[in-house]
């Protein structure tokens, strides 16, 4: 009766975090970040019959995700918009990856139904994992196959054929993005350390090596280079991307629970790191951790580099939130009541913290998506009315705007640029090349101001914008047309995100006087 009793609250417990991981979703629905569109535009020129491409004729890896990029041409193949439906599938996974931390709760020893759903109510108010739902991106596929893999791994015995399912699914994950490669490594040099007979069980390394060879060889022929060109974009920065790196732990520390939380992650460790489990959860912790540093972390709300290890902090909260309530329970096993009471206030206070975030981030998503529908998805349609498909529009934004046109794309920031992804220098602080820019002659340039040019004047944060913008050639070959706000709020705000249009002047129908192109010097 006691286990049927357990049993039960354990599944209300689950029932409710997956109506709370819905709503807390259903938040965000309206968002969907830019970066998800240039995914889109690669899924649609294949469709098209362009081939794998971000511009025809221009084999560039300007994404770093091929199996969702593959899924999404399927989808547009079948009439369906893949924006919506990359929604609905997250939402599956996001659900598929917290049945997957539950039973990993199980697995890792504490065997208690109703304790092991602490990880779940953390991943549940977790406005990282719900953004992530909405965003559009391949996080949550990525997630689920990292923790499904970690899931089989742990499972024992770890027999030949059970090893050989977790290196597909790792290989899989690997084919989703680049980092799937890294738990693979990590998983493969663990399991022949804690493996007997290990000259007989190398043979393992077959599964991996028959999945991604054929894939590294296919983009050597079709791209010239295994390595994706958003690397070169990203990387490069030096003692600033680290800095970046830095912050971005940090940030997720400070916003998800404090330091204070984190500490009871530690503490697993500290008493069964020689468990083959935690040595392998702590392994996996530290390498992702370092990588996440080496590479300056990301920009795209809301930590969804981390999202992918989420599941293995929970876990590791989880337990040292078990070994300390074990230390304080009474000898007979017993627990008062009161304790229970401190314990679940406790509980419900560090989850309304996490949660707490997501009213911030909601108005900063809703802030987004009203302007990435005001600003950037004019811009694309105002383009495709002005332009044709011959014709080159250079800006950073280049996700949504290129998937609403189909005019040439030059992406100022070098992520479906090789050459300007090469450029010496980190990600959106590289010493940029002008004349390369000025060389391709775009028809139509696009920068970001902090101001409504002309009237408050060009101030950017963006030293590529400003770059461009103080060179003499752009405003002898370039005209203002017109500006568009993507900060849409119903707060009035002092500095915007214009998106400020300029077309070459001998084309006319420009909607500005003479006097508004005389050069001026932006600001920072």
């Amino acid at each position: 009766m006691k286990d049927s009793g357990s049993r039960t609250f354990a599944v209300i417990l689950i029932l409710l975090a997956v109506a709370g991981l819905i709503v807390h979703s259903s938040m965000f629905w309206r968002y969907t970040v830019d970066d998800a569109f240039i995914s889109f535009r690669y899924a649609r020129n294949l469709i098209d019959g362009h081939g794998l491409v971000f511009n025809p004729g221009e084999r560039v890896e300007g994404y770093t995700n091929f199996l969702w990029t593959i899924i999404h041409s399927i989808v547009i193949g079948a009439g369906l918009e893949p924006e919506i439906c990359a929604k609905y599938v997250n939402l599956a996974l996001a659900l598929g990856t917290m049945i997957l931390l539950w039973l990993l709760g199980q697995v890792w020893g504490h065997g208690r139904r109703g304790v092991s759903t602490i990880a779940l109510f953390f991943w549940v108010s977790a406005g990282a994992v719900a953004v992530a739902v909405s965003a559009g991106l391949e996080t949550h596929l990525f997630t689920f196959l990292v923790t499904l893999g970690i899931y089989v791994y742990s499972l024992t015995p770890c027999s030949n054929r059970r090893i050989a399912a977790v290196m597909m699914i790792f290989s899989i994950a690997s084919l989703v993005r680049p980092e799937g490669i890294l738990f693979l490594s990590v998983t493969t040099i663990h399991y022949l350390f804690y493996a007997s007979n290990r000259t007989r069980r190398l043979w393992i390394v077959i599964v991996p090596l028959a999945l991604l060879l054929p894939f590294i060889a296919w983009k050597l022929f079709y791209y010239g280079t295994p390595v994706p060109n958003t690397l070169s974009a990203k990387t490069g920065g030096g003692w600033h991307q680290l800095n970046r790196g830095f912050g971005y732990i940090k940030g997720f520390v400070n916003e998800y629970g404090k330091p204070a939380l984190f500490f009871f992650a530690f503490i697993p460790y500290l008493r069964r790191l020689d468990d083959r489990k935690r040595s392998y959860s702590f392994s996996i912790l530290l390498l992702y951790l370092v990588y996440i540093v080496a590479t300056g972390g990301d920009w795209i709300p809301h930590y969804r580099f981390l999202l992918p290890v989420f599941p293995l902090i929970y876990l590791s909260i989880q337990d040292g939130i078990i070994a300390v309530w074990d230390r304080i329970l009474p000898r007979n096993g017993r627990v008062p009541l009161w304790s229970r009471i401190v314990f679940t206030g406790l509980l419900v206070i560090i989850l309304f913290d996490i949660a707490n975030q997501s009213h911030y981030l909601k108005l900063h998503t809703d802030m987004w998506a009203n302007g990435y529908e005001h600003a950037h998805r004019a811009v694309g349609k105002w383009l495709s009315e002005h332009g044709d498909s011959n014709d080159t529009a250079a800006l950073m934004d280049v996700g949504l705007i290129g998937y609403t046109t189909q005019m040439r794309i030059l992406d100022i920031t070098g992520l479906t640029d090789p050459y300007i992804a090469a450029a010496p220098g980190g990600f959106l602080k590289k010493t940029y090349p002008l004349d390369y820019l000025f060389r391709k002659n775009p028809e139509f340039i696009i920068l970001v101001s902090a101001s409504d040019y002309p009237q408050g004047g060009f101030g950017t944060s963006f030293e590529i914008d400003r770059t461009i913008f103080n060179d003499e050639r752009f405003h002898e070959r370039y005209e203002f047309v017109f500006s568009k706000d993507a900060y849409v709020t119903r707060v009035p705000h002092i500095s915007g995100y214009y998106l400020c249009v300029f077309q070459q002047r001998d084309r006319g129908g420009a909607k500005s006087s003479a006097e508004d192109h005389k050069p001026l010097r932006a600001t920072s």
